[in-house]
């Protein structure tokens, strides 16, 4: 098995366990304008949409500051070439949707809570 899959696993976790963490706190807020009128289709969308641009701009410095430490990790790499495109691409990729799955589902359980629950906590 390939290193890559292996440090892939956590990192995923770690996505989404930061990313379910920043829902779970806004899930009053979800709420709140659940009960002024946002649909929850709307909800979800917004920290959806959130996820996905928080997601995008880490995947962005991750690549750059992975392809600018390549050329010095080259010597401790093992079956993979420094700047091999195809891991390039599978890690952003694999990374990206767990992030997007990791404000998906939260986002969604946040969605379906009562109004009334959220306008009594605030």
């Amino acid at each position: 098995m390939d290193f890559w899959v292996v440090a892939l696993v956590p990192a995923s976790v770690g996505i989404y366990g930061l990313l379910a963490f920043m829902v779970g706190e806004r899930s009053r807020e979800i709420g709140l304008r659940i009960a002024l009128g946002s649909s929850r289709a709307d909800a979800v969308k917004m920290i959806v949409g959130k996820g996905v641009i928080l997601a995008g701009m880490g995947m962005v410095a991750g690549v750059s500051g992975a392809a600018a430490a390549a050329s010095m990790m080259g010597t401790v790499l093992y079956g993979v070439r420094p700047h091999d495109p195809g891991v390039f691409l599978t890690v952003t990729v694999l990374l990206f949707v767990a992030a997007t799955l990791a404000s998906y589902f939260p986002a969604r359980r946040a969605a379906q809570m009562d109004p009334n629950t959220a306008l009594h906590e605030a």
